[in-house]
Parts: structure tokens; sequence; C-alpha cells
């Protein structure tokens, strides 16, 4: 069982992930929440492979890279167009390190990585031909 201030850190740590994924999915209807979720999935699953005991949540912290490897391509060849389909499948993979380095402490990193993400969606959403 966690101390009470242990638990509190964790939940910061999953409010910021959930705040830095957001960020990164912007306002849109279906990139927002999916960002967050990924975001969020993926620090909860950093944070269980820290603070658990079992050896075994490792693997399944593997398996957990591996499936979202797996929808990074089905987003990928479920797009109309090939950049858009490999840009969605990248958004996706660098969205989850954001959450997992959230769970490893990485605070800087995370929000540099963010904001730039950002950055890149509000050049794509402009038609600027960046990303």
């Amino acid at each position: 069982m966690m101390e009470c201030s242990l638990e509190l850190y964790v939940t910061v740590q999953l409010l910021y992930a959930a705040f830095l994924g957001a960020a990164i999915g912007g306002r849109g209807r279906r990139e927002g929440p999916l960002s967050m979720a990924v975001c969020l999935g993926a620090c909860c699953l950093g944070i269980l492979t820290i603070y658990a005991p079992a050896s075994a949540l490792r693997l399944l912290f593997a398996q957990v890279v591996l499936g979202v490897g797996f929808f990074a391509g089905l987003a990928s060849l479920l797009e109309q167009k090939r950049e858009d389909g490999l840009r969605s499948a990248a958004f996706l993979w660098v969205t989850f390190s954001v959450g997992l380095a959230v769970a490893y402490s990485m605070v800087v990193p995370t929000a540099v990585t963010a904001l730039v993400l950002r950055h890149l969606r509000r050049h794509r959403a402009r038609g600027s031909g960046i990303c």
C-alpha cells in the first residue's frame, strides 16, 4: 500500500500527463481526447512498472508498447493519404512516450516535447506543410 505523500505525487503525475496529452491533442474532437487518453494511459502504465514489485508488469509494459505500435500502423493504413497516416502514427507514438516520461519524472523534457507537438499540430491545421 502506498503512503499518502506518494499517492499525492502519483496523482500529480497523472494530472500532468493528462494536461500534456490535452495540450498535444488541441481542440479537435477526435485528437484531443485520444491524445489525453494515450498520454494518461502510458503514464499510468509507467507508474505501475515503477512501484509494483512484480517483474511480470515489465512484460506487460513491453506488450503494451507493441500494441501502440500496432495501432499506430493501423492508423497509418486507414488514413486516406500516406503522409497523414504516418503523421498520425508518429503523433500516437510520441504522445505515448510523453506519458511514459511523465511517469519517470522527466518534467522538462515532457513539457518541451508537448510544446513541439502542439506547435507541429498547429502548423498542420493551418496547412503550412510543416509535418
